[in-house]
């Protein structure tokens, strides 16, 4: 995975690692000032997985690493977090939540970002395919494993050995997706 990664106080936005400021989905004042056709990591001096703090609340950060794939499989809840007793040990990034099969439980951390909303402390539902990004940790969730991205992170789960491929069949004339 290689991408831009914008915070601001209510929302996060993935984007290609070579946006340019006019191809930005939102107007971020932050972004005022910088040459139109240059990407933003080149112009601000990007360095990969680590954060630039700029004005108005924005921070970007430019996550740059391979995905390893962790099996859910017992797994219930799955815990996140600093400690190193978590399942998933993000050294870098405050704060901390458990994740049961339908529910994301935030139980600290104030920049916690869930499908692109930044979380409130408390319960959120969560299904297959969301995105969760704790600090410069990216977590997205499928059918019993987790795809994990990130520096320096740990995971106390097996590897997953097979992840399985999106199919799809036609039955009772409907498609399921798998």
């Amino acid at each position: 995975m290689r991408a831009l990664v914008v915070f601001d106080d209510t929302r996060c936005v993935e984007l290609s690692a070579d946006v340019t400021p006019q191809e930005l989905p939102h107007r971020w004042l932050a972004f005022d000032g910088l040459v139109p056709s240059v990407p933003v990591a080149t112009q601000l001096g990007c360095a990969p997985n680590s954060s630039i703090d700029l004005s108005g609340g924005v921070s970007l950060l430019l996550a740059d690493g391979e995905s390893k794939y962790y099996s859910l499989f017992n797994i219930d809840p799955l815990r996140v977090g600093v400690s190193t007793h978590n399942h998933i040990v993000t050294p870098f990034d405050d704060g901390c939540f458990t994740v049961s099969v339908d529910r994301l439980t935030l139980l600290s951390g104030d920049r916690v970002y869930l499908n692109g909303r930044r979380l409130g402390l408390g319960e959120h539902p969560v299904t297959i395919g969301d995105c969760v990004w704790l600090g410069s940790t990216r977590l997205v969730f499928h059918n019993r494993y987790v795809e994990l991205s990130g520096p320096g992170t740990q995971s106390r789960l097996n590897l997953a050995t097979a992840v399985p491929a999106l199919g799809c069949v036609k039955f009772c004339g409907q498609y399921l997706v798998f």
